[in-house]
C-alpha cells in the first residue's frame, strides 16, 4: 500500500508540475478577455481602408512595417483573431512566412503621413522605422516589436494562411483588384495580447 501510495504522489506531482509549465506557457486569451478588444475595434475600423493601421513583423534585427488596411476580426477556433490581406511581392509577406508573428499598431491622425509613407515604400530597399523617426518598443508575447507612439496595439501570432484562390473569386473583384493576377495571400492569427491608452 505504502509502494503504491508512493507512485500516487510521483505522478500526481509530475501531472501538477506539468499543468503549471503548461499554463505559464500557454499563449491563450479567452474569449472573457477578448470582449475587451471589441470594445476597440470601432477605434481600428475608422482607421480602415486608409489611411490604415501598421503592421510590423519580423523580430528586433530583422524587421519590416507596413500600411495595412485590408483586415477583419473575429472569433475563430474559439478564438479572437484578426486576418490580414497581404501581397506574395510585398518584403512583409516573406517576414510573416518565416516568423509567423505581427502587431498591429493604430497611431494617432497626426501621423496619417507617416503611415502613408510606410504604405508607398519597400522594406527591401529602406528601413522604413528609421526614415519616419518610429519609436520601436518590445511586445509582450511575441518577437516582433510595437510603436511607442501607438494608441492601441494587438500582439498576433499567425495559425493559418490560405492563397486567394482565383477560380473561388469573383469576376469583378479580380478584375477590380488583380489585373496582374498578384493574388493576396491571407494570414488569420489569435490576438495574444492587446494594449490600449484609449
Amino acid at each position: 500500500i505504502i509502494k503504491a501510495i508512493k507512485i500516487y504522489i510521483k505522478y500526481y506531482l509530475l501531472f501538477f508540475f506539468l499543468m503549471l509549465f503548461l499554463l505559464r506557457n500557454h499563449n491563450y486569451m479567452s474569449i472573457k478577455n477578448a470582449k475587451d478588444i471589441w470594445d476597440k475595434i470601432p477605434f481600428l475600423l475608422k482607421k480602415i481602408p486608409t489611411p490604415g493601421l501598421l503592421l510590423i513583423t519580423g523580430n528586433k534585427s530583422e524587421k519590416n512595417i507596413m500600411t495595412i488596411g485590408w483586415l477583419s476580426f473575429g472569433i475563430v477556433w474559439n478564438e479572437p483573431t484578426v486576418s490580414i490581406l497581404v501581397r506574395p511581392s510585398r518584403y512583409s509577406y516573406k517576414l510573416l512566412e518565416k516568423y509567423n508573428e505581427f502587431t498591429l499598431n493604430l497611431l494617432p491622425d497626426k501621423f496619417n503621413n507617416i503611415i502613408s509613407i510606410c504604405g508607398s515604400k519597400s522594406g527591401a530597399y529602406c528601413d522604413k522605422i528609421k526614415e519616419t523617426k518610429l519609436t520601436i518598443k518590445n511586445s509582450e508575447t511575441v518577437q516582433s516589436v510595437s510603436l511607442k507612439e501607438a494608441e492601441i496595439i494587438l500582439e498576433c501570432q499567425i495559425v493559418y494562411k490560405n492563397n486567394i484562390n482565383n477560380q473561388n473569386l469573383n469576376d469583378i473583384i479580380i478584375a477590380r483588384y488583380y489585373s496582374n493576377s498578384d493574388y493576396h495571400c491571407i494570414f488569420t492569427a489569435k490576438i495574444l495580447h492587446f494594449f490600449s491608452i484609449i
